[in-house]
């Protein structure tokens, strides 16, 4: 209610827009946040000045589900601040985001996908409803992660890339053009969405360990 009161006034100027984006923070609405933020992206970037525009980065890429995030990134042996790169990018932490493909929750997972995932850890009652709670998402998003990265010796890129385009689709492009360097074996993937994921994912994580390392 508080926020609804004061949003019109407050957007009205760019620190506004920030102390705006504070209150969905501190009342765990993430989602609501971060959009706030990219919505404003350019607008704030610019007539921001400091300490406003250091702060505008930490609204822009917070620490969301920090607990959760990080029990389930020790227990699939991951950097956290990695599992929230691909939050930021897959949901922009919005537990109920659902995709046209029907990816459900903060990891975007693919129904058919859970189902396996579920079966593999024991999960006996697991219903698709069951992937909009930010604990389960977490937990299955982060073991299928780490397959991933298991599937590509530990490369992010690779992984990345399978996490978003399949990785029978990324095993036959290694195959292909496994030979090149990484940024020409980027650029070299057929599927425009999958080749941008992959950027977009790795610039989220460098921008989220300049900020909590």
């Amino acid at each position: 209610l508080e926020i609804e009161a004061g949003k019109s006034e407050l957007e009205e100027k760019p620190i506004g827009i920030l102390e705006l984006s504070t209150l969905f923070l501190q009342s765990r609405d993430f989602g609501n946040s971060v959009s706030l933020m990219r919505k404003n992206y350019n607008k704030l970037k610019t007539k921001l000045t400091s300490p406003y525009v250091d702060y505008f980065y930490y609204l822009a890429f917070p620490y969301g589900y920090k607990e959760i995030i990080s029990r389930y990134s020790n227990q699939n042996n991951l950097d956290p601040l990695f599992v929230l790169a691909v939050i930021r990018e897959e949901s922009s932490f919005k537990a109920d985001a659902v995709s046209f493909a029907g990816a459900t929750g903060l990891m975007q997972i693919i129904p058919s996908t859970a189902n396996s995932i579920a079966r593999q850890l024991g999960i006996t009652n697991f219903s698709e409803s069951m992937l909009l709670e930010p604990e389960t998402n977490i937990k299955m998003g982060t073991f299928y992660l780490r397959q991933m990265l298991n599937n590509f010796e530990n490369n992010k890129y690779l992984a990345l890339g399978a996490y978003n385009g399949g990785p029978g689709a990324m095993k036959k492009w290694v195959s292909s053009w496994g030979n090149m360097d990484i940024d020409e074996f980027i650029e070299t993937i057929p599927y425009d969405e999958t080749r941008n994921y992959i950027k977009k994912v790795m610039g989220s994580y460098y921008l989220y360990q300049f900020l909590y390392h």
